[in-house]
């Protein structure tokens, strides 16, 4: 799996508009790259919990989108409809924006790679500089939304949990060194939703 994570803040005035950009920048580099909420994603974890259940639902053809990004942000919101999931993850305007940006590199579709050589000798050469490529594509798409590199934003939090859904109730029922896997729970229970 290769991907990149990073955060960053600032000023978003139009939503759209930034979700424009990235989509140049996206196809510009041939990587696929999804916005969220930062002030929601609880820790990287979070993220490849969301892409790999995302992986999954291509793979057992279960998936609710046709776009795999937007299969990872329904997953991360832990909900099933794609404007809930906007709505409760998505970027925000704002002039204190707290973006986290994911990029990755595979196929749009996982679905499509699953028939190819898993023996293929350039896999390994190409590694590091892909993960290198990913790293900068996230440092152009902080540069081209104007907002400065803060990747301590997806540090978990008991806001961040609550955002997602979590009850003071659910809080209280688990350890607090094991309270950050309700994200993960959240993320999983989509399955069960679909």
């Amino acid at each position: 799996m290769k991907y990149a994570i990073g955060c960053g803040k600032g000023k978003i005035k139009d939503a759209k508009d930034t979700i424009e950009k990235v989509e140049k920048i996206s196809k510009v580099h041939d990587t696929s790259i999804q916005l969220f909420n930062a002030d929601c994603i609880v820790g990287e974890i979070h993220i490849i919990s969301a892409i790999l259940h995302a992986k999954r639902a291509f793979e057992q053809n279960k998936n609710t989108s046709d776009n795999f990004m937007t299969e990872v942000l329904l997953y991360a919101s832990g909900e099933r409809q794609i404007r809930h999931a906007i709505k409760k993850i998505g970027i925000q305007e704002s002039d204190d924006a707290r973006v986290c940006i994911l990029a990755y590199c595979e196929e749009q579709n996982p679905k499509e790679t699953k028939d190819k050589d898993v023996n293929d000798n350039t896999k390994d050469t190409n590694a590091k500089d892909t993960k290198d490529r990913i790293e900068d594509i996230i440092e152009i798409v902080i540069r081209t939304l104007g907002l400065e590199r803060d990747d301590s934003l997806i540090l978990p939090n008991e806001y961040k949990l609550k955002h997602l859904g979590c009850s003071e109730e659910e809080l209280n029922a688990v350890p607090k060194n094991r309270r950050y896997d309700l994200a993960l729970e959240k993320v999983a229970l989509v399955d069960i939703k679909k």
